[in-house]
């Protein structure tokens, strides 16, 4: 099909002519709702155009306006400074209004040289699938058709549109929304709700068994080896995510231990992702060579082990801590409760005002008394 139908540029600029196949019609039809729906994760910014590519998370592509004016062929790279980590923050605030400048000051970079990658961010993994790309053309057609018998987007829709994105923006556990998408539908099942639908219930009188609960708790690596806690809390008053690294031994003794806040992240996922990333490089700058790294965010986890490349918000980061694994001459990611991660989430949680700090061979107070129970 390139060479009849786009032999000298790209798919993304090919064309339809008169004489077109069904199946190439079809293809431009699924091109066009891709084009809608794509959104560029930023990587080292040098494949993404300012303006002519949807690369900005939450804004409608092709409604952005620069403060001052931008050639059309000026690339994202140009937004990033010379060690490719960070964004010029002053040159982002020179061409956007606070909003927009905000938006793209969130967009983690990458520190090992990760490309800019196409995103379909109507999953989870960023990787489109039938079934999304179905749900946003059935979605898109509603809207025509309410607009084609006089019934558009009145301003009580408007305003009911706007609620629903801000309750999937909550920063909380994805089940927690669910849990109040539920609410607001009237479908928890709750007691009534069960009742109407004829499901059997156990009475308010019935007997309950108390079981014991054991927690679970740290555990020690092995001899040769050292474990690396890490866990990431967000300060939504102070816009800040604080970050709690330790690291111990077998003995369940402090080696080295780090804290520290950084500025524009408010998705728990990706802080716990950036976490990651800073205690790869932590251990590393430390000389430890075999390490188990342990957090609770299992998302995360799932994201690193897996085969397939991620292609959400959290893309780039997860392909720097890809990147930095392979350094080590072992180094091994584990899911664990928040009881196993306490100590790290205790220092994480005392960050916030902490632009970095360090120990090395003793525990930072704030959480000592932890470190004492769980060593052995």
């Amino acid at each position: 099909m390139k060479g009849r139908y786009f032999p000298d540029g790209d798919f993304w600029n090919s064309k339809c002519p008169r004489a077109a196949s069904y199946t190439w019609r079809s293809i431009m039809y699924g091109k066009e709702l891709l084009r809608r729906g794509l959104l560029w994760r930023v990587g080292d910014g040098k494949q993404i155009s300012i303006i002519r590519d949807n690369w900005i998370p939450d804004t409608i592509h092709g409604t952005m306006q620069t403060l001052i004016p931008v050639e059309d062929n000026q690339i994202v790279s140009s937004l990033i400074s010379s060690n490719g980590s960070t964004w010029k923050e002053d040159t982002v605030r020179e061409l956007f209004d606070r909003d927009i400048a905000e938006r793209i000051l969130k967009i983690p970079l990458s520190s090992e040289g990760c490309s800019d990658f196409a995103s379909w961010p109507y999953t989870k993994n960023g990787i489109y699938t039938v079934r999304s790309g179905y749900n946003l053309v059935r979605t898109n057609q509603f809207w025509i058709n309410r607009s084609s018998v006089g019934s558009g987007s009145s301003s009580n829709q408007d305003v009911m549109q706007k609620l629903w994105k801000n309750l999937w923006r909550i920063q909380c556990p994805d089940k927690m929304k669910i849990v109040l998408w539920r609410i607001a539908h009237n479908c928890l099942p709750t007691g009534d709700q069960l009742h109407k639908r004829s499901i059997a219930t156990r009475s308010a009188g019935s007997n309950r068994r108390e079981h014991q609960v054991s927690i679970p708790k740290w555990s020690p690596p092995p001899a040769e080896s050292v474990k690396v806690n890490v866990d990431a809390v967000i300060f939504a008053q102070t816009k800040r995510m604080g970050i709690g690294v330790v690291i111990r031994n077998h003995l369940g003794r402090v080696l080295a231990a780090s804290r520290g806040f950084i500025h524009h992240v408010d998705n728990p996922e990706l802080g716990e992702a950036i976490a990651m990333r800073h205690a790869l490089f932590f251990a590393e700058d430390s000389g430890f060579q075999k390490i188990l790294v342990e957090t609770d965010c299992a998302s995360l986890i799932n994201k690193i082990k897996s085969k397939m490349d991620d292609r959400s918000h959290t893309g780039a980061v997860i392909f720097d801590i890809k990147s930095r694994a392979p350094r080590f001459l072992s180094c091994c990611f584990t899911h664990v409760s928040r009881s196993c991660n306490e100590a790290a989430h205790v220092l994480a949680k005392s960050a916030e005002h902490d632009e970095g700090s360090c120990w090395f061979n003793v525990s930072p107070e704030v959480i000592r008394n932890i470190v004492c129970t769980e060593q052995f």
